[in-house]
């Protein structure tokens, strides 16, 4: 390693040491070898320590903050005060760099004198939902204040900080914290680059359901296994994009507008959606004592459209455009309970035959039938989880093995991929679920938040 590096990467951690290893042996691989690498543990308590020692390389750093903070601003700001070159990068624990990635970042600061630089990237959607989004391309090569550029494609001096400040904790900003430390950056006035090749693959955490949780990491290993492979497979990625744009499957992303006050934030939305952070609290959870109504929410990323509005039935949601649509609901899942389920459309025959229905994860039978007057009533059962999961929320998902357009199928030209309607569910408690029977029509449903 060089005396001085020509670049810190900052890699902020938090109980994830399987996506670690994987981030980390791309950083490895890069053809720029004179960096150090800055792991900085948010608070960690499992084994990412060992993951960086593992590697034995002396450019590999590890430090453990005292407390979690919840998020990378923290970790970042403390490896920010470790770097000791005069450029800095970013690394996410789940995402995964291509090897020119550090070349292509210094290159393009060199040519560009830029402050500030963005890779390419392509944001993956989640598993089968087919969804790509691509950032560090500018129109007209020009970087606006629409343009985001998340953290693992972002390289910058390591003076900027001293023009506009440490990264803000998500309590300082109305904006995700990534987001506010750019647009700080936009306002001064930085110069910014891009470099005009992709080199870097993100797997959003925000994007999949429960993903702190179950801690995936089958993508990455994917993705890292074809760069070791030495294959040549950029330009697949990128065709694998346009097929997206051309299949409307291509999520347009720009930086967000701020928060209004007393909004949940994206911040608290997206710890609730990858399951850092609980989606109720404990006031909020209510036992099924009596039969209970909830529509659906939209917090699911890429899991269900917009709510819609039927001129009988009252509001509902579509599922799509992934496969397998999710609703939490604040509901204790501590006795045998009884769902129904008012569906007002499904897509095609298809879906109907492919339908599958989880509930807290596992596949449970249903029965399905016509209600008279054109709509279904899917029904099933949920026993009691283990002891240790008794005060979880109960979490029902649709898969519908695959979504379809309506512009395909001739119906009309909606060209959104779609699974379900759910216009409402009903939770019943054991001693309530012999009373499913007596419920009201479900155009006088009461529509309670979920």
């Amino acid at each position: 390693m060089a005396a001085h590096p020509a670049i810190s990467v900052i890699v902020s951690t938090y109980n994830w040491s399987s996506a670690l290893r994987l981030a980390l042996r791309s950083v490895q691989l890069q053809t720029r070898t004179d960096f150090e690498v800055l792991v900085v543990g948010d608070g960690c308590t499992d084994d990412s320590e060992a993951v960086v020692a593992s590697f034995e390389d002396a450019r590999f750093k590890w430090h453990n903050l005292e407390q979690n903070h919840g998020s990378q601003w923290a970790p970042n700001n403390r490896g920010l005060e470790l770097a000791s070159a005069d450029w800095v990068a970013y690394l996410g624990q789940d995402d995964i760099w291509h090897p020119r990635h550090l070349a292509a970042c210094l290159e393009t600061a060199d040519r560009t004198g830029a402050d500030l630089v963005g890779s390419v990237a392509i944001m993956y959607g989640p598993k089968r939902s087919g969804i790509r989004s691509v950032t560090g391309i500018f129109v007209d090569g020009v970087h606006s204040p629409r343009d985001l550029i998340p953290p693992s494609s972002m390289t910058h001096r390591r003076s900027l900080v001293e023009r506009i400040g440490p990264w803000k904790s998500q309590r300082e900003a109305r904006l995700p914290v990534d987001c506010a430390f750019l647009k700080a950056a936009v306002d001064s006035g930085v110069s910014i680059a891009s470099t005009n090749e992709l080199t870097v693959f993100k797997f959003n955490a925000a994007w999949r359901r429960d993903s702190y949780v179950l801690k995936p990491v089958d993508e990455q290993d994917a993705m890292l296994r074809r760069i070791e492979s030495g294959e040549d497979f950029r330009q697949d990625e990128l065709m694998d994009v346009l097929q997206a744009v051309i299949s409307d499957r291509f999520a347009h992303i720009e930086m967000p507008a701020p928060a209004p006050p007393n909004e949940v934030s994206d911040f608290e939305r997206n710890r609730q959606f990858k399951g850092a952070a609980p989606a109720y609290s404990a006031p909020q959870m209510s036992e099924a004592t009596a039969p209970s109504r909830f529509t659906v929410d939209g917090r699911q990323a890429f899991e269900w459209y917009p709510e819609e509005n039927h001129p009988k039935f009252g509001t509902y949601r579509w599922s799509g455009p992934a496969p397998r649509s999710t609703v939490t609901l604040p509901v204790r899942a501590d006795r045998d309970l009884a769902i129904k389920v008012h569906v007002l459309q499904i897509i095609d025959d298809t879906a109907r035959a492919s339908l599958k229905v989880f509930a807290q994860m596992q596949q449970v039978p249903f029965s399905i039938a016509p209600t008279g007057d054109g709509t279904q009533m899917l029904t099933f059962s949920v026993p009691p989880p283990q002891e240790n999961a008794r005060q979880a929320p109960l979490k029902i998902a649709f898969d519908v093995g695959r979504t379809r357009r309506p512009f395909d199928l001739g119906i009309n030209g909606d060209r959104r991929w779609l699974g379900l309607a759910v216009n409402w569910i009903e939770v019943s408690g054991d001693e309530a679920a012999s009373k499913l029977s007596q419920v009201k029509p479900a155009s006088e449903a009461k529509h309670d938040r979920s």
